[in-house]
């Protein structure tokens, strides 16, 4: 299924560069370095490897270089195909984006006019639910696998951009919305990447993330998306504040299925004992198809819960914030 690097990053790489300009209206400048690229020999490309590029709001299709996509690893390059086939029903992605729209609203009214970034896309299923409906923001993703961003472009999505989030290759007081869904997790160094977050967001614009919570429910899920870390409400609370935005609220989600999860990765790190890292697999292959509608139908509870209480326990952490707009000081 996925050949390797050596022979299909420059053929995908002249693709998608070339294609850039297909995919919508590009301001003068913003991606002159993309829309050239189809024209540059090998060597200008290697000589670009290192170069920082600053894209604003506008900007359209993949931006990045040879290097990025060799060294993007977040999460084993398998798994993005089948986060692709099952994110549209899989009962834990239709359950989460049920939670995110009770736990965060205001992303789901945003204009037409309005821009949201999507921090760490990954296959851009989150991105599409935000900003995929009639009337709704402009778009943008940001990751940094390059195969991640070939199935945004699957997924008909027309804006985004590769780079590392704690360098985005991204102009500042941009976006309007800011989202980082289970990203930062896998990033070195995440306070670096929240002050980039807060970098590229307007004085007033919304923050919402979420990401994995407490030690105790580190399982294969972690080793297969690369997980460096897990964390509680107030350490996160803690980063996002020093990084420049103010919380507003924090919960935890899947508080119904915390002590089943944390039986069932007890047991299979038994029976996965020894395996190589790159050979974990997602939990998207264990769960029973016939559990998938009862496991969504309890999500949905949790999200009509989630409206009026905070829950304090689960496996997955919820926040919302908000960067201070100019006249707060």
């Amino acid at each position: 299924m996925y050949q390797p690097e050596s022979q299909r990053a420059s053929g995908v790489a002249r693709r998608f560069n070339s294609s850039v300009q297909d995919v919508g209206p590009v301001n003068q400048g913003v991606l002159r370095a993309a829309t050239n690229a189809s024209v540059q020999t090998q060597a200008a490309q290697r000589r670009q490897t290192e170069r920082t590029r600053r894209v604003d709001g506008t900007g359209t299709g993949i931006i990045g270089t040879q290097k990025r996509r060799r060294e993007a690893t977040r999460v084993n390059l398998p798994e993005y195909e089948t986060m692709f086939r099952v994110e549209e029903r899989y009962w834990w992605y239709r359950g989460m984006r049920r939670i995110a729209r009770a736990f965060a609203p205001e992303l789901f009214l945003l204009p037409a006019s309005a821009r949201v970034l999507d921090a760490g896309c990954g296959t851009g299923a989150n991105l599409a639910h935000v900003a995929g409906r009639d009337g709704g923001p402009r778009g943008f993703g940001a990751d940094l696998s390059f195969e991640a961003l070939l199935f945004c472009r699957r997924r008909g999505l027309p804006r985004f951009v590769q780079g590392t989030l704690e360098r985005l290759p991204l102009r500042d007081a941009t976006f309007d919305a800011v989202t980082c869904h289970d990203a930062l997790v896998c990033v070195p160094d995440d306070g670096a990447a929240l002050r980039e977050l807060a970098r590229v967001a307007k004085p007033g614009a919304a923050l919402y993330v979420t990401a994995a919570a407490f030690d105790a429910f580190k399982g294969e899920q972690d080793r297969a998306s690369h997980g460096l870390r897990r964390y509680t409400a107030g350490e996160m609370a803690a980063k996002v504040e020093a990084a420049g935005f103010r919380v507003s609220r924090t919960s935890y989600a899947n508080f119904f299925l915390a002590l089943p999860i944390f039986v069932v990765r007890r047991v299979r790190d038994l029976l996965v004992r020894g395996r190589p890292t790159a050979e974990a697999r997602s939990e998207f292959h264990f769960t029973p198809g016939l559990l998938n509608g009862p496991l969504t139908a309890l999500l949905g509870l949790e999200a009509a819960l989630i409206e009026r209480l905070r829950f304090p326990l689960g496996v997955t952490l919820l926040l919302r914030a908000s960067k201070p707009a100019a006249s707060d000081g």
